[in-house]
């Protein structure tokens, strides 16, 4: 089985877990933990992103702003 077979196998099985929960204050702690979740897994994306080149840090992006705008403002 591939990576994206077993990652959608996985989601198929959480689904059907939380569907089976009745507490409304488990829902909500799982929310919350899905969205630390998402934060945090979007933070790395970024950072492997600016890693790899594929996108500028905001310092980065402001130096080349900065840089453009005085040299288009003379």
């Amino acid at each position: 089985m591939d990576l994206q077979a077993d990652i959608h196998l996985k989601q198929y099985e959480l689904i059907n877990r939380l569907m089976k929960i009745k507490r409304i204050g488990a829902l909500n702690e799982l929310d919350e933990t899905l969205i630390r979740l998402e934060m945090e897994s979007r933070a790395i994306e970024s950072d492997e992103a600016i890693d790899s080149g594929k996108v500028l840090s905001l310092e980065e992006f402001s130096r080349k702003s900065n840089e453009w705008l005085e040299s288009n403002t003379k």
